[in-house]
């Protein structure tokens, strides 16, 4: 398990999941915030492209705070485009 902490991905023990309806709430209102704080810390793997769809809205809003998530996120979908791939 694989989870999203700054702007590095960490092996991890027990580590929450990501709640997707909160995440799809968060996109679906434009609330980067709350957006953000969905992410962080919890276990993304399972939600790589629904967690992407959030990214641009969390950078306009609050970029300072988004941009070591969207990084991570980027490396995370390259490594497992390179697993895959």
């Amino acid at each position: 398990m694989v989870v999203i902490s700054g702007n590095t991905w960490s092996r991890a023990g027990h580590v929450p999941s990501l709640e997707v309806p909160e995440l799809r709430a968060a996109i679906a209102t434009g609330d980067a915030a709350r957006f953000l704080a969905a992410v962080r810390g919890r276990d993304i793997d399972d939600a790589l492209q629904q967690v992407g769809a959030g990214i641009p809205m969390a950078l306009q809003q609050r970029r300072e705070h988004a941009e070591r998530v969207t990084v991570s996120v980027i490396n995370r979908l390259t490594c497992v485009e390179r697993r895959w791939g």
